[in-house]
């Protein structure tokens, strides 16, 4: 979703809405707009200095996706986010609904530290 400005990532989700079963899901992982590592959001950042994220176009935070996310029509559930505070908050899931590798509690190692990501489960 970050490869998508966000009227792009609003289309993407209506689509996946309408195609998706009654309590069918998707799962979202992106860089976190809310972490507390400076050199996380350098490398992460649209433009920034990490593989990839030149084609970055956007920048999302807990509150944004979910709120996309809640405008199309979906139920959330935050699994990792960083919060208000800078906080990194996470929760135990499986890799039933999707696999994340780029996550803290699945003990993504990276030379960034506390590498984490915005991870939703979004919900019909």
């Amino acid at each position: 979703m970050e490869h998508f400005v966000e009227e792009e990532v609003r289309f993407i989700l209506q689509q996946a809405f309408f195609h998706l079963k009654p309590s069918g899901n998707i799962r979202i992982a992106v860089p976190d707009s809310n972490h507390p590592n400076p050199d996380y959001i350098e490398y992460v950042r649209p433009g920034g200095s990490g593989a990839g994220a030149d084609d970055h176009k956007s920048f999302w935070n807990f509150k944004t996706l979910s709120d996309l996310l809640k405008e199309v029509g979906y139920k959330v559930n935050l699994l990792e986010y960083c919060d208000y505070d800078k906080k990194i908050i996470t929760k135990e899931f499986n890799d039933d609904n999707g696999i994340i590798h780029r996550s803290l509690s699945k003990g993504f190692k990276c030379d960034i530290e506390n590498y984490s990501s915005l991870i939703i489960d979004a919900y019909k």
